[in-house]
C-alpha cells in the first residue's frame, strides 16, 4: 500500500517554519510515504529543499493565482 500525506499550511512564514519538526516526524513514522506540503508562494522556499518533503504545492489564498 502506498501512502500519500498532504500537509496544508498557508499561514505566515513563521507558522510554516513551526511545522517542520512535524513533517520530519511524519517522515520518520512513514518512511515510504509521499509527503506533500500546500503553502503560500512566499513560504514555498522554506519547504522546497527539505529532505522529508517530496512535493511543494503553492496556493495563493489571497487570490494572486
Amino acid at each position: 500500500m502506498f501512502t500519500k500525506i498532504v500537509v496544508v499550511q498557508t499561514a505566515f512564514i513563521g507558522d510554516c517554519i513551526l511545522i517542520l519538526p512535524m513533517v520530519q516526524s511524519l517522515r520518520t513514522h512513514f518512511p515510504h510515504a509521499s509527503i506533500a506540503v500546500v503553502t503560500n508562494p512566499v513560504a514555498a522556499e522554506v519547504f522546497r529543499n527539505h529532505p522529508a518533503i517530496d512535493e511543494v504545492l503553492q496556493f495563493d489564498k489571497r487570490g494572486g493565482d
